[in-house]
C-alpha cells in the first residue's frame, strides 16, 4: 500500500527585528525509519465469504472492517453457488486437472450430447433424494412435501455437497461446459465430478477451468466499471449491472435495500395496477365482454400437451405454445390488453412471485441476450416485441401484451408463450403447483375478464398428463390434480379382523403369567377394538368394550 512521505519541518530562523531567514528540514521524527511502518496488517481486518481454489476463479466476496460481519453471516448461511466448469474428454489425469499427469487415453467420438444431458438428469435427481434422506424423511411423504414447499432443503453440516441443479450449456467434442448450483462443495470435488461423468459415459474426462459464477445477489458483472451511485464502506457494487435482486434470506435482503441501488431499467418505471402488489385473485370470470381463452395443443404432441378435463397444460421449457384470446362485440376505441401472470396455486405460496432458478437467469444464456435485468428473472416469455414485462421485488411478474383486433374472417386473437425453468428447478418453483392467470385489462390496468389455466412444466408432458388424468377419472369428485401429493378422502375400510355384520359380545376368561404380560394382551385387544372404533362410526357394542378395556388396563397399571 502506498504512504505518504514524511511532513518536512519549517524553520524561522533570525532576529525578529531584521529579516528572518524559512529553512525546510527533514523531519526525522516522522520518519518511518523512526516511527516504523505507516500501516500495519492488524490494521485492516479482513474476512471471506467463500472460498476460491488455486484453480479456480470468478466471485470472491471480501469483508473489510465493519463487513467482516456481513461477509460471516454469508459465509454460514450455506447458500446456493453457481458453477461454470470445463472439461475435455479423451484424458485422465492423476489430479483431474489440466495440470496433472495423464494417466488414461480414451475415445470420445461416441459420446453424444443427449447422453450427458440424461446422466446429468439422473445426478441432479440422485442428489435432490438424498436431501431428503439427510433429513430422515420418505420422499413419498407429506412431510416431504411440506419440507419441499418451504424452500430449499439445506444439509444440516457443511461437510456433505449436494447438487441443486447441474445442466451441459456448451458441447463441442472433445469439450463441453456444464453448470451447477451447489452447496458444500469445493474444488476437488468439482474436478472429481468431471472425472465421474467421463467414467460415466464409457470414456475419460479431466477438468480444464473452473469459474465462479454467482453467490446468492452477487454475480459476475460483464466489465469492472468505476461508475457508481452509491458507494458504502463495507460493500461496492455496480449499479448499472442490477436492476432487481432477489436475496434467498429475508435479512440479506433487507441488507440489499440499505446498502445498494436498486434502479429502474432506463430510468422508466412500469405501470402496475395496485393490485399486483398484493395477492391477486384467480377466480374466472367472463364480464361484460364474456372472455374466453382457449389453448391451441395441435403442435408437436411430445413437447407439449393438453389435458381439457383438467384444464392443464404440459410443457417442456423453452417450446412455444399458442393462447387464443376471444371476447364479444369488441369496442374498437378502446385499447385492450393482455395479461399473464404465473401464480403459485397453493394460498399460503401465492403472495410470492414466480421467479427464475438461478441457473436460467443468467444473462450468459442465449434466451437472455439483449434483455435487462428484470426480464431475465420472467419465467413466462412471449415472442411479441410489443410486451412489456412488468413486475418487481414487491410486486408478482406478469408479461403484458397489446390484444389488437381479430384478422379478417377471424374472432380470435393468437398470442404464442413459452417458460424458461421447469417445474423441478431447485431454486425457481421448486415442484409447488403453478397456474397461468389472464386478465382481459384496459390502459389504465381495469381488468374486464379473468380466465385461469393450470401449468405443469415439465419433461415428458404425455406421461405427466396421462398419469394425472388417470387419478382424476378414478375419484371424479376430487379437485383437479394440481400435480402434488394430496389427501384423497376415500370411503373408510371396515377393518379385516372381524365380519362386518358381526356385532355378538363374546366374553373371554383368561390367565395370563406375568403383569407385563397381562398389560400386553389387554392394551393389544384394546387398541384392535379402538380400530373398530374408528371404522365403525362408534357403534354402541364396540365403544362399550373399548372403554371397559381402557378401565381394565388402567387397573393394571
Amino acid at each position: 500500500m502506498e504512504c505518504r512521505r514524511p511532513v518536512n519541518n519549517v524553520l524561522i530562523e533570525g532576529n525578529p527585528s531584521q529579516e528572518l531567514s524559512v529553512q525546510i528540514r527533514p523531519n526525522l521524527a516522522d520518519d518511518p525509519l523512526v516511527v516504523g511502518p505507516r500501516y500495519q496488517c492488524s490494521d485492516v481486518v479482513c474476512s471471506w465469504s467463500n472460498y476460491l481454489g488455486p484453480l479456480t476463479s470468478g466471485v470472491l466476496i471480501l469483508g473489510l472492517m465493519n463487513g467482516t460481519k456481513m461477509a460471516k453471516y454469508i459465509r454460514e448461511n450455506k447458500s446456493t453457488r453457481a458453477y461454470r466448469i470445463k472439461g475435455i474428454f479423451g484424458l485422465a489425469t492423476d489430479n483431474y486437472s489440466k495440470d496433472g499427469r495423464i494417466i488414461e487415453k480414451t475415445t470420445y467420438k461416441h459420446v453424444k450430447q443427449i447422453h450427458l444431458e440424461k446422466l446429468l438428469t439422473y445426478m441432479q435427481a440422485v442428489h435432490q433424494k438424498k436431501m431428503f434422506e439427510l433429513c430422515g424423511v420418505d420422499m413419498q411423504s407429506q412431510t416431504a412435501y411440506e419440507l419441499a414447499v418451504q424452500g430449499l432443503i439445506r444439509p444440516a453440516t457443511s461437510k456433505t455437497p449436494l447438487i441443486y441443479g447441474i445442466r451441459c450449456v456448451d458441447f463441442k467434442l472433445p469439450e463441453f461446459t456444464i453448470e451447477i448450483q451447489c452447496v458444500n462443495e469445493y474444488e476437488t470435488y468439482l474436478q472429481s465430478l468431471i472425472h465421474e461423468i467421463g467414467m460415466k459415459m464409457n470414456s475419460s474426462a479431466h477438468c480444464t477451468s473452473i469459474q465462479f459464477k454467482a453467490i446468492i445477489y452477487l454475480t459476475l458483472f460483464p466489465g469492472i466499471r468505476r461508475s457508481f451511485k452509491k458507494m458504502t464502506s463495507d460493500l461496492l457494487l455496480p449499479s448499472q449491472d442490477l436492476n432487481f435482486i432477489f436475496a434467498e434470506d429475508p435479512s440479506l435482503g433487507d441488507f440489499v435495500h440499505d446498502n445498494m441501488c436498486i434502479l429502474e431499467d432506463e430510468g422508466q418505471e412500469a405501470v402496475i395496477p395496485e393490485e399486483y402488489t398484493k395477492v391477486p385473485s384467480n377466480d374466472d370470470f367472463t364480464g361484460e365482454y364474456n372472455f374466453e381463452v382457449f389453448i391451441d395443443a395441435s403442435g408437436n404432441k411430445n413437447c407439449m400437451q393438453y389435458s381439457a378435463i383438467l384444464n392443464k397444460v404440459y410443457i417442456i421449457n423453452h417450446s412455444k405454445f399458442s393462447v387464443d384470446f376471444k371476447w364479444d362485440t369488441p369496442d374498437v376505441s378502446m385499447d385492450f390488453f393482455v395479461r399473464a401472470m404465473p401464480l403459485y396455486s397453493s394460498t399460503q405460496e401465492a403472495h410470492k412471485s414466480v421467479v427464475c432458478c438461478v441457473q436460467h437467469c443468467q444473462s450468459t444464456e442465449p434466451y437472455n441476450t439483449g434483455r435487462n435485468k428484470l426480464e431475465m428473472y420472467h419465467i413466462l416469455r412471449t415472442i411479441s416485441d410489443q410486451a412489456r414485462y412488468t413486475g418487481g421485488p414487491d410486486c408478482h411478474l406478469s408479461v403484458l401484451v397489446p390484444l389488437g383486433v381479430p384478422q379478417a374472417g377471424m374472432d380470435t386473437v393468437r398470442h404464442t408463450f413459452f417458460f424458461i425453468c421447469k417445474n423441478s428447478c431447485a431454486t425457481g418453483i421448486n415442484r409447488r403447483a403453478v397456474e397461468l392467470i389472464f386478465t382481459l385489462e384496459d390502459n389504465v390496468g381495469n381488468i374486464y375478464g379473468r380466465r385461469k389455466v393450470y401449468v405443469r412444466v415439465c419433461s415428458c408432458p404425455k406421461r405427466d398428463r396421462t398419469k394425472e388424468e388417470e387419478e382424476y377419472s378414478k375419484y371424479p369428485d376430487q379437485p383437479v390434480p394440481r400435480g402434488k401429493k394430496r389427501k384423497l378422502n376415500l370411503p373408510k375400510k371396515v377393518s379385516s379382523f372381524s365380519d362386518p355384520n358381526d356385532t355378538k359380545v363374546y366374553p373371554i376368561n383368561l390367565q395370563i403369567v406375568g403383569k407385563k404380560n397381562a398389560k400386553a394382551v389387554l392394551k393389544f385387544a384394546r387398541d384392535l377394538m379402538a380400530s373398530e372404533v374408528l371404522d365403525r362410526n362408534s357403534e354402541e357394542p364396540f365403544l362399550k368394550t373399548f372403554e371397559e378395556l381402557t378401565n381394565m388396563l388402567k387397573s393394571h397399571e
